[in-house]
């Protein structure tokens, strides 16, 4: 089931159990098992998604002005970075006065901070059920390469603002990328380190450098896919899907690590 069926399942039930005012786009992400920012993609707004789900039907309330304090302000840090935002940018095109944001998430850096983890604490959620699975190396740097991926494709925003905090690092950034991101990707990490030490993995690779290439093959489709100047270079006929990348990234990881049975490159 993909995820805009999901959220479909998932808001109809909703919707109907708890009624419109009750439910909110994170009751639905929460029990669809997707961030918050893949409804927005998908259907745009709450009422839209109930409107799609019940045409009949007016929806009774609006969005609430928390949740368009949050998708205002999550469009803005991607596309001009934390620095350039002002309290009266995401007003604005929040269309909620200045003060509610203060109200709601107290200033600007809590706001930020809010928006932060929200891809981060999905990840973690989705790794740490996964975690009975891991039954070696190669199942955590499996499961990992699946999680990264939904989570770029549901929280797109997230890339552009690691772009942002890549040239311009901001202290709410350094303080969940400690707590929150930091620590998937020291599971990577590990798990080359022991793969290579019970020799799964060969032993003249350089985990840092691998952790790293591994990090960039998954966060460079999202900053290069839809590119029609990389298409022009490498004479591609189609667009390239996500599943069909992110299974070339396991294809050449695994197979660029693992030792073969000969004792050889795999």
């Amino acid at each position: 089931m993909t995820a805009e069926e999901r959220i479909v399942m998932v808001a109809r039930e909703l919707f109907l159990n708890h009624g419109y005012e009750s439910v909110s786009l994170r009751d639905i992400a929460k029990e669809a098992d997707v961030a918050p920012s893949a409804i927005s993609y998908y259907f745009g707004s709450k009422q839209e998604l109930y409107e799609e789900l019940f045409p009949d039907k007016a929806a009774e309330e609006p969005t609430s002005v928390q949740e368009k304090i949050e998708y205002a302000a999550l469009s803005l840090f991607a596309d001009m970075g934390y620095e350039r935002v002002t309290i009266r940018d995401i007003s604005r095109k929040a269309g909620v006065n200045s003060a509610s944001i203060s109200y709601y998430f107290g200033g600007k850096m809590n706001l930020y901070m809010t928006i932060l983890r929200v891809g981060a604490e999905r990840i973690k959620e989705r790794l740490e059920r996964q975690k009975c699975h891991f039954r070696n190396p190669q199942d955590v740097i499996h499961y990992h390469i699946q999680a990264l991926g939904e989570l770029l494709v549901m929280y797109p925003e997230a890339i552009r603002i690691m772009q942002w905090e890549l040239v311009n690092p901001t202290e709410p950034f350094k303080e969940i990328w400690n707590t929150l991101y930091r620590p998937l990707f020291s599971d990577i990490y590990c798990a080359l380190e022991e793969g290579i030490s019970r020799g799964i993995f060969r032993k003249e690779i350089n985990p840092r450098c691998a952790c790293i290439l591994f990090i960039n093959m998954i966060f460079n489709f999202f900053t290069i896919k839809g590119n029609q100047m990389i298409d022009g270079i490498m004479g591609a006929g189609g667009s390239i899907s996500q599943e069909d990348y992110f299974k070339e990234v396991e294809d050449l990881v695994m197979n660029g690590i693992l030792i073969a049975e000969d004792g050889g490159m795999k």
